[in-house]
């Protein structure tokens, strides 16, 4: 049985459904559901994932990691992340690390604030949305505004986007 059978099956089991409920509430067959418990197929698409474990009252997340599979709202909002953040998840899919890089990476991501890329879409829906909410006038006064920079010192959005990539 593959690691997602063998998971799918305890946790329907877990929740004391069987296989024609659980196909019933997905909207899948149940030979289709019975040949992935039982490793006879591969664990089917990711939006069908997302239904079994809405079905089972899990998050998706958890059976898509359960199955090596990368949500689908990864793959649609990739573009919106920013450069970096696509070169890291290619250098993921170029090979194997040892399991204490992984650790290691998702520490750092969650000593980052969490959810780093829940935070960082959030962000950026946030200055779409007060942008689209406060006019222009009122939009460039926000960049207008002074911040501190890391250095201490103050400048405006404008003059901070004007900047020179530090290497």
């Amino acid at each position: 049985m593959s690691q997602y059978g063998r998971f799918l099956r305890e946790r329907r089991m877990s929740r004391r459904l069987t296989q024609r409920d659980v196909a019933a509430a997905a909207g899948i067959d149940v030979s289709y559901l019975s040949k992935i418990e039982n490793d006879r197929l591969a664990p089917p698409a990711s939006e069908t994932i997302a239904r079994i474990a809405q079905t089972l009252g899990d998050p998706p997340e958890k059976h898509l990691n359960e199955a090596r599979k990368v949500p689908v709202t990864l793959r649609n909002s990739i573009e919106r992340y920013p450069p970096e953040a696509t070169e890291i998840i290619r250098a993921l899919g170029s090979r194997a690390f040892a399991p204490s890089v992984y650790h290691q990476l998702l520490a750092t991501l969650r000593a980052a604030g969490g959810d780093s890329v829940t935070s960082y879409n959030a962000g950026r829906e946030r200055r779409k949305q007060r942008r689209s909410t406060t006019g222009p006038a009122t939009s460039l006064a926000l960049r207008a505004t002074r911040v501190p920079d890391q250095s201490g010192q103050s400048s405006t959005a404008e003059q901070r986007s004007n900047r020179k990539p530090s290497i």
